[in-house]
Order: C-alpha cells, then sequence, then structure tokens
C-alpha cells in the first residue's frame, strides 16, 4: 500500500446543472491518453458518490502529488457562461465533507487541499496567493469549508443535546408533581386526572419538537460519520425517555380513576418513578460524557491541522 499524506480536491470544470458521472470522466480520460479515470472518487450532484481508480493506486490529477494523495473531484465548478465558481449543490457539500473526515481517520490524512493550493509559491512567502494559482480549481476555499464543517458539527451537536437534557430535567421535576397529586383526596380526582390529560400532550409537543431539531440539524449541517451515530445515539435516548414517560403517565391515570386503590398502587407507583428517573439521569449522563469526548477529539483535530 502506497504511502498517502494528503486530500486533494478538484472539480470536474463543468456548467453548473450538468450532470456527469465517473464512467463519463473515465472517457475524457482515456482520451486525453490517461489509464483510466484519474480521480478516485466522484461526487454527482444529487450527492451520489462513485469510485474512480483504486485507492492503493496512485492517481492521475494533480502533478507532483499523485503518489501521495486521495483525489476527490465534485462535478461542476463552472457558472453558465462558463467562468470558474463553486456551483457544489448543498447534496455535494454534506457527502464531500463525510468523505474527507472517513478517509482521513481511515488513512490517518492531516492535510486536506483544494488543486489550486498545490500551484508554485512564486514569491517564498510560504502562502499560495490568488495570482500565483495555476488552476482555479475547486473553485473554493477547500480550508475554510473543513474550518466552517467543524464548527457547524459542535452547534449540531450542542442543538441535538441540550433540549433533551432540559427536557429530562423538566420532566423529572413534572413526574415529582405529579405523584404528590396522586396522593391527594379522591374528591380532587378530577384536577388530577386533567393535570395528567396535559402533561400527556406537553410530553407528546416535547417529542415531536426534538424530531424536529434532529431532522433539521442534520438536514442543514454537514456532518461526518461519527457526529451522526452520536446524534442517532442521543435520539435513542431521548425516544426511550419519552416512551418511558407515557407509560409511567399510563400508571398515574389509572391510579387517579380508582380512588379505593390510589393508597397500595401509590407504592408501587412510587418505586417505578423512582427507577424511571434514575434511568433517565443515566443516560443523560453517557450522552455528556460522549459529547464532551467527541469536542475534545475536534480540538485535538483542529489543533493537527
Amino acid at each position: 500500500m502506497r504511502k498517502i499524506d494528503s486530500i486533494i480536491v478538484h472539480c470536474s470544470a463543468t456548467k453548473a446543472g450538468q450532470d456527469f458521472t465517473a464512467a463519463d470522466i473515465d472517457r475524457w480520460h482515456r482520451e486525453r491518453g490517461f489509464n483510466g479515470i484519474g480521480y478516485h472518487y466522484v461526487i454527482r450532484l444529487d450527492g451520489r458518490l462513485e469510485k474512480g481508480r483504486e485507492i492503493n493506486l496512485p492517481g492521475a490529477h494533480c502533478k507532483g502529488w499523485n503518489e501521495r494523495s486521495i483525489g476527490l473531484c465534485y462535478i461542476g465548478g463552472l457558472d453558465e457562461n462558463g467562468h470558474p465558481a463553486d456551483t457544489r449543490t448543498n447534496a455535494q457539500k454534506r457527502v464531500l465533507y463525510q468523505v474527507i473526515m472517513d478517509l482521513q481517520r481511515e488513512y490517518t490524512i492531516l492535510q486536506v487541499l483544494g488543486h489550486r493550493d498545490t500551484s508554485p509559491d512564486l514569491n517564498g512567502d510560504g502562502v499560495i496567493e490568488p495570482y500565483e494559482y495555476v488552476k482555479a480549481c475547486p473553485c473554493f476555499d477547500v480550508r475554510e469549508f473543513m474550518k466552517s464543517g467543524r464548527e457547524l458539527l459542535f452547534v449540531l451537536l450542542l442543538i441535538l443535546v441540550l433540549p433533551g437534557v432540559l427536557s429530562g430535567c423538566r420532566s423529572k421535576r413534572e413526574l415529582v408533581n405529579r405523584r404528590e397529586e396522586v396522593k391527594i383526596d379522591s374528591n380532587f380526582e378530577f384536577c388530577s386526572e386533567k393535570s395528567v390529560e396535559e402533561q400527556t400532550f406537553v410530553s407528546e409537543r416535547d417529542s415531536e419538537t426534538m424530531e424536529e431539531y434532529m431532522e433539521q440539524s442534520i438536514i442543514m449541517f454537514p456532518v461526518d460519520t461519527l457526529g451522526l451515530r452520536v446524534g442517532m445515539m442521543v435520539r435513542t435516548v431521548v425516544d426511550r425517555k419519552n416512551t418511558n414517560q407515557k407509560q409511567l403517565l399510563q400508571k398515574v391515570n389509572s391510579q387517579s380513576v380508582n380512588s379505593l386503590g390510589i393508597s397500595f398502587k401509590m407504592k408501587s407507583h412510587e418505586t417505578d418513578f423512582e427507577k424511571h428517573t434514575s434511568r433517565i439521569g443515566g443516560k443523560y449522563l453517557y450522552g455528556i460524557i460522549l459529547l464532551g469526548l467527541f469536542i475534545g477529539y475536534g480540538i485535538y483535530r483542529l489543533k493537527k491541522t
């Protein structure tokens, strides 16, 4: 296996809205005398990822870097007039970020560049400036793209975790209040039932709000595989919390209906409540620990890059 230390991002230099495949690029490159497609991966307009040259083979995409790098190409790069432009769709941005993160972890790669960043440093100041670009490809700043992606990922995790933690704390307080209500004499049974119905509505509303946060965040922000897994773990915790809470609400409702059996059933309810709140606390503690570990990992990666 060759030594890989870099990922280089390219564009296909085709107009916005025109979709092409890895097979098309393979044909173009063969017509130019290449031994097949020069890129290792191609990202189409709808975000579909197509495989090009095998990773263990040197690419044919960037002179002087082919032996040590992996070449990624997104379809596009030119506006309708044929001028260089960042034409990436939202789907392409998400997939590009995810693929780069996956490859960095798998091959321990720290350096991610755009094709133009490999241009010679004509004035020797250590910075490849626009007038030094040999090509405009890939028509966007790759370093800034990766930096903003990591920052947005941290925001995503906060959006996923904080509402769940706050909801869990509020649910615990409200469950305590309902337990006290059930202890009241049967004369107040109607008030207790009303409180249970209101809380059922609040619980379902919180669950729907959390799901909206999850779905919107995953669509809006570019995330890598690890971030998505953490998000799904948090979602699983929230779903289980809501299921347990609804089961407990049903028990409380049945207790308030039968006023003669309240005192006897209350002992069982208190035991179930204590176990339930203990599980909630443990799960959210686990989620917070995961978040801390992931943020630490992100900071470590940022320092490395």
